[in-house]
């Protein structure tokens, strides 16, 4: 039997093709390599689902084409995804700009996506190792039961579309098998690198293990500032996590990837001018009857002080009144500019999304490859990945409804 589509992949964007593509009665083959549906998709925003963000602009992604994500934009505005996902009994709810599904389960969106269909057929583990055009119709093949036998056909189908995931979190499926598909197809892929994720840092100082404390970041490339974020740090074993970290991480895997120099910069009390934070300490030190790590122990934690004034040497029993101005403009600059130098970023396995893939020059704005025509990209698979808030599911879904609708109008 050819279909009319088959979709390669069973995550958000696949899922979301699937569907919106059988109920508008296109006879649909979705591929799972794996034994279910929307693994992934089931874990996103802590099990939530954090479907997208109020606040959509193009800076919230990184790609070297702020126009390719403004005309996403643009034909799938919010208004117009929930709307789709209202067709499968989807409410969401609007939780300070986050949306979420109004049960807030992730799961309760993988099964509304994944219900039984009339024109839609899906088959579990069958995990797609090559692609073949022979004339108008694609041949997907999977692995071979032995070496001596040929690749066993999955499927038949007029358009296909590519929506396997990227490598990130690659224990859901997700193990970047895709990309090799898409370079067998004659696409240039771009560096894999893992991205929402942790840092390392060089010389750690491992007494903050533990530690969570709101600042303001600053991501350094070759000693100038390139990004800014600001939340609660998380310090680990070996670096800093967090959400706030997260958002800076695609770009400094790119920098350490590329062999930069690659710092982050803390300001413990950015809600603080400089001379304020100054006046602030001055009076403690002149009128607090203790030593200094007491002094600022109403300020920051206990491993966070004692972080501080081991950077700098300074006595933690030393009496207040016995800091000099030397000293005080020490601390004051370790509070505002504590500098991490980074060495590495965490690796897949923990990584949120992914960050390369194929040149968005290769696509169109329809996500239909310049190069074969009626094979379609979606989601994680393109040159495209957004910061921490529900950009990377508005991506994978609104990725797909472009792509369905240019098969639909094919």
């Amino acid at each position: 039997m050819i279909y009319d589509v088959c979709i390669v992949g069973g995550g958000a964007s696949g899922l979301m093709a699937a569907s919106y593509l059988s109920k508008r009665g296109q006879n649909v083959c979705l591929l799972e390599g794996t034994k279910e549906l929307g693994k992934k998709l089931s874990l996103t925003g802590n099990g939530r689902c954090n479907i997208t963000n109020m606040y959509m602009r193009s800076s919230c992604f990184n790609s070297s084409d702020d126009s390719f994500v403004s005309k996403i934009f643009d034909v799938v505005p919010n208004e117009r995804l929930l709307s789709i996902l209202h067709e499968d009994g989807i409410s969401t709810v609007d939780l300070d700009g986050y949306l979420y599904p109004r049960s807030l389960s992730a799961k309760s969106v993988v099964s509304a996506l994944s219900r039984d269909r009339e024109n839609l057929t899906v088959k579990y583990q069958a995990k797609v190792r090559e692609i073949e055009k022979v004339k108008d119709v694609f041949v997907l093949k999977g692995d071979r039961v032995s070496k001596d036998m040929d690749r066993p056909v999955l499927a038949e189908a007029r358009a296909i579309i590519l929506s396997c995931g990227g490598a990130s979190f690659p224990k859901t499926g997700s193990d970047g098998s895709g990309y090799k598909l898409l370079e067998k197809m004659g696409h240039k892929v771009s560096k894999i690198l893992p991205a929402l994720n942790s840092l390392g840092v060089k010389n750690y100082d491992s007494i903050l293990s533990g530690v969570r404390f709101t600042a303001d970041i600053s991501l350094f490339i070759d000693d100038e500032a390139v990004a800014t974020s600001h939340g609660e740090v998380q310090f680990t074993k070996t670096g800093l996590s967090g959400i706030c970290i997260y958002e800076i991480s695609s770009l400094a895997s790119q920098a350490l990837y590329d062999g930069k120099k690659v710092s982050v910069r803390l300001n413990y009390m950015g809600d603080f001018e400089d001379e304020e934070l100054r006046s602030e300490l001055v009076y403690r030190s002149n009128n607090l009857k203790c030593s200094v790590k007491e002094s600022l122990n109403t300020l920051f934690p206990d491993k966070l002080i004692s972080h501080i004034l081991n950077k700098l040497n300074i006595n933690a029993d030393l009496p207040c009144d016995e800091l000099s101005s030397k000293q005080l403009d020490l601390i004051i600059n370790v509070i505002t500019k504590d500098d991490f130098l980074i060495e590495s970023i965490d690796d897949f396995k923990t990584a949120q999304t992914t960050r390369g893939g194929v040149s968005l020059d290769e696509v169109t704005e329809h996500m239909e490859s310049r190069l074969v025509s009626n094979m379609f990209i979606t989601g994680e698979l393109l040159d495209c990945d957004g910061i921490c808030g529900g950009y990377n599911l508005y991506l994978a879904f609104s990725s797909a409804i472009l792509a369905s609708d240019r098969i639909l109008n094919k």
